[in-house]
């Protein structure tokens, strides 16, 4: 195989082409290995650079701001809050549908003589909101319809509402959600638990099974179950309970796998406080003006959902926040380390801010 000429790889015209070729050469290789190994660092090295970028613009979007928005959309007068007919969706989970109130508030106040169709899963929640036109079934959306997510964005130092204002093209600076909830389920709780002390504390032990890294210890909920229904009330919520768990006593009520998604709002409006994990019905009490105690861990940020008058314990761990859906590789470190103790502690302090209000 014939070595090229120098002279070949300096000619002007492609000095700068050939140049990585002839320095190969200077060292032994033949042309043949010199011209194939440089397409090939070549497109490593853009390979990379590409990789780099799309990182860095990750960054930048997850950060949220005015930044964020001129990345996603360039043309500023094109922005899709701006349209007069805007189709947004959100499936799952409920939380999150929640939250996509606090972003359709906004675009209304932006744009108010734009019309709003909203997509979802539970329509219940937000069909009769002032702000929004239409709420329709998530399988009717339309082509074209915006998906209001973050998913893509996280770990991010921001509220959700304002990553999912983003894909807008909207700033939230609100994050306030709101709720439908039936005012005459709301009473009859109130009825049925007059008699009961207070402060009714309503409590989910398990979010979604969307990650097991929200998931309490059960011996933890165990003590702080026993704690409250013996001094207050507690309320429990979510899917029916396994049978081979301890059986409270006390003043406890037993709602789990008994509600409809209705009488969940309602119950958790009715309650003093909520306590749980950063879930659907943590979401729903922040609609309702209800405070909570939120048992965060590591998986998420507390600024992700914080709502005003929330009290948030999230354990400043290496790997948080991790966003991590499969089981977590040191056994839930950052949930084991909020103690029972600690959570009764915030829920009688909640309970001592709360107390001047109107009585339910």
């Amino acid at each position: 195989m014939l070595l090229a000429s120098k002279q070949f790889f300096f000619e002007k015209k492609n000095r700068k082409t050939f140049a990585p070729c002839w320095r190969l050469l200077k060292h032994g290789a033949t042309a043949d290995q010199s011209f194939a190994s440089f397409p090939q660092k070549r497109s490593a090295f853009f390979l990379t650079l590409k990789d780099q970028l799309i990182a860095a613009r990750r960054r930048l979007i997850a950060q949220s701001g005015k930044l964020a928005r001129l990345l996603l959309f360039p043309r500023p007068g094109l922005r899709p809050y701006q349209r007069p007919l805007l189709d947004v969706a959100r499936q799952t989970g409920i939380g999150d549908v929640i939250m996509c109130t606090a972003v359709l508030r906004a675009v209304k106040q932006a744009n108010p003589h734009g019309r709003i169709r909203f997509y979802t899963g539970f329509p219940e929640l937000a069909r009769g909101l002032p702000y929004i036109d239409e709420v329709l079934p998530f399988d009717a959306r339309v082509p074209g319809s915006i998906y209001l997510q973050y998913e893509k964005t996280v770990p991010s130092p921001v509220h959700l509402t304002r990553l999912m204002g983003d894909r807008i093209g909207l700033e939230v600076t609100d994050p306030q959600p709101d709720c439908v909830i039936d005012g005459a389920l709301v009473e009859a709780y109130q009825n049925a638990w007059r008699h009961l002390p207070r402060p009714w504390v309503i409590a989910l032990r398990r979010a979604s099974r969307y990650t097991p890294n929200k998931d309490w210890p059960d011996a933890n909920w165990d003590e702080l179950v026993a704690r409250v229904a013996a001094t207050s009330t507690l309320i429990e919520i979510g899917d029916a309970p396994d049978a081979s768990g301890p059986v409270p006593v006390g003043n406890h009520i037993d709602l789990r796998g008994q509600t409809t998604l209705a009488q969940l709002a309602a119950a958790i409006s009715a309650a003093d406080i909520h306590v749980g994990p950063v879930s659907g019905p943590m979401h729903i009490a922040g609609a309702a003006g209800t405070p909570a105690v939120v048992i965060i861990g590591g998986y998420e940020h507390p600024v992700n959902a914080h709502y005003e008058g929330n009290v948030e314990f999230y354990t400043q761990v290496p790997c948080a926040p991790c966003w991590l859906r499969t089981p977590c590789p040191f056994d839930v470190k950052c949930l084991r380390a909020i103690g029972a103790g600690e959570v009764f502690a915030a829920i009688a302090e909640r309970w001592a801010t709360a107390a001047g209000r109107m009585p339910k």
